[in-house]
């Protein structure tokens, strides 16, 4: 997924996965010449490749005993994937801690410079779940949701930007009414809050 050179999502959580997937992946670290604490780096920096945005919690020994033995820490561990991605990243926390099978970190790291757009058309998620053939020719229920064809996406996507950055004039409360409002959809007076519109 990294070699497509741009991001899958938005926002990835990573809570409580990436050891599983280390765990599945050590013979392919082996085949590829690395060792079990250079293959997980590699594979934490190319999943940051896939969002700009991540949420991440490891876990504590046992798990992950390799990387704590050669990195010490969760925060070493996630700086040394951030150099592997080969991008820069910020990193906010940890945002909560808790005890649960050891010492539990949630991180928040985001990219320092933009990364590509998304392209839903070759989004994997659109292969995971297609949807029922009777549930696709349904009207959504949600109108504020509907996004239409995925052509539509990026003006649709677009209105929504424009109107984020609106709220930078009147303060973030506004944030969900403007969007709405920027979207140009004329089916709703107020909003999904039953609140009157700015301006």
């Amino acid at each position: 997924l990294a070699s497509g050179g741009r991001p899958i999502c938005d926002v990835m959580f990573m809570l409580s996965v990436v050891h599983h997937i280390d765990n599945c992946s050590m013979q392919q670290y082996a085949d590829a010449g690395l060792t079990a604490p250079d293959g997980f780096i590699e594979l934490m920096g190319r999943l940051l490749l896939l969002s700009p945005r991540h949420f991440v919690e490891l876990p504590n020994r046992p798990w992950l005993a390799a990387a704590y033995d050669t990195y010490g820490t969760q925060r070493a561990i996630l700086e040394a994937a951030a150099a592997a991605s080969g991008r820069g990243w910020s990193f906010k926390g940890p945002i909560y801690t808790t005890e649960w099978f050891g010492q539990r970190e949630l991180w928040v790291m985001e990219a320092k410079t933009p990364m590509p757009p998304l392209d839903l058309q070759s989004s994997p998620f659109l292969l995971l779940y297609q949807g029922e053939e009777q549930e696709l020719a349904e009207a959504p229920d949600d109108p504020l949701n509907d996004f239409g064809s995925l052509d539509a996406y990026g003006a649709r996507s677009a209105a929504l930007c424009r109107a984020s950055s609106a709220t930078e004039e009147m303060g973030t409360g506004g944030l969900l009414d403007s969007a709405i409002h920027a979207s140009g959809d004329p089916s709703s007076e107020g909003t999904a809050l039953g609140l009157p519109l700015p301006g």
